[in-house]
């Protein structure tokens, strides 16, 4: 690593100052870019964009490109090959991906969206957020759209705010809330199939809830030029009728069905395995009891040396593991069995 040429000097120099960086949540916030990075990738980050540090692989890569870099199952075998024998070998169950079947809990989810809240209000090169005065105080809002929109409200003395529904640990947040209306206001640019279930899972559980939406960009460009005013949008549910609602799922899940149905592959894999697990420690119990009644039978004399060899030629085991075995599965033999004395 002598070799390599980067700002050393001007890189200590800063690095004595991250306390100052430091924020509440035990993050720190980049000074030069305002990137928000944990407290382990805040010296790499500083490293690597920053200051020109540059790793050097081992054994003589610098500078070489992958064999498998631009090719595809479709262009190149080896690849195709590889993909074939991973996936084979997932149906087979030999590989098990680390999340099949796991769950997270509410508060690892509420956590997680948090996190990402703040990556994101944080992050440059993601949408960007913007804050405008609503009459009151200075509300976050994502994107361009919702900017102009909220300056549209304010021009024509429309009071608006931005409040969450919560139901069953889950949280949904429209874009406007309009309280002079009791109306939420949900712009999109098209709408997909997860935001109508989404939608609907809320509306459902909260009958008074009154929902329009701004769909597209037409519709956006005549709201904002005063073209179209808030009672010519459409209801929500006017729009997408809850009868529909299968419908809806079922497109959904068509945009799914290749993962969908490789997760299900994949848990009826591992709930097979864990079924063969669970037969194999029955069987294995059964088999221990069966060695413990023969060993107690026998004529060994657990009081005199070499007892441990003739017990491990009954279980099957090498003497040196006998003890434990014994240990485990039948312990009261040894309370009076003979063992050598530690000096």
């Amino acid at each position: 690593m002598s070799d390599i040429k980067w700002n050393k000097k001007e890189f200590e120099l800063l690095w004595k100052n991250k306390e100052k960086w430091k924020q509440e949540d035990g993050s720190y916030i980049c000074p030069i870019c305002n990137q928000r990075c944990s407290k382990y990738g805040i010296k790499n980050h500083l490293k690597y964009i920053h200051f020109d540090y540059s790793r050097i692989p081992s054994y003589g890569f610098l500078g070489k490109i992958p064999w498998n870099k631009g090719l595809t199952k479709e262009t190149d075998e080896r690849v195709k090959k590889t993909s074939e024998t991973y996936r084979k070998r997932i149906k087979e169950g030999k590989i098990i991906p680390y999340f099949t079947g796991k769950k997270l809990s509410n508060e690892h989810r509420k956590k997680i969206s948090e996190k990402r809240i703040l990556n994101m209000e944080s992050n440059n090169n993601h949408c960007k957020f913007y804050e405008i005065n609503n009459g009151k105080n200075y509300i976050k809002v994502q994107g361009t759209w919702e900017k102009n929109v909220a300056e549209y409200l304010n021009k024509i003395n429309i009071y608006w705010e931005r409040k969450y529904i919560e139901y069953n640990y889950k949280k949904y947040t429209p874009d406007f809330f309009i309280p002079s209306l009791n109306m939420y206001l949900e712009i999109k640019g098209w709408m997909k199939f997860r935001d109508i279930i989404k939608m609907h899972y809320f509306l459902n559980n909260f009958s008074n809830i009154k929902l329009k939406i701004i769909e597209g960009y037409e519709e956006y460009r005549a709201f904002i030029n005063g073209e179209i005013c808030i009672d010519d949008l459409n209801f929500f549910i006017d729009k997408y009728p809850i009868e529909n609602l299968k419908i809806y799922k079922t497109e959904y899940f068509k945009c799914l069905t290749a993962k969908g149905y490789k997760k299900l592959k994949i848990l009826k894999i591992k709930e097979k395995l864990i079924k063969e697990k669970y037969l194999k420690k029955i069987d294995n119990c059964h088999e221990n009891a069966l060695k413990v009644n023969q060993l107690i039978d026998s004529d060994i004399d657990f009081n005199s040396y070499g007892w441990v060899g003739k017990a491990s030629k009954i279980i099957g085991i090498t003497p040196q593991k006998t003890r434990k075995w014994i240990e485990r599965n039948y312990p009261k033999l040894l309370e009076e069995a003979f063992s050598r004395k530690k000096w």
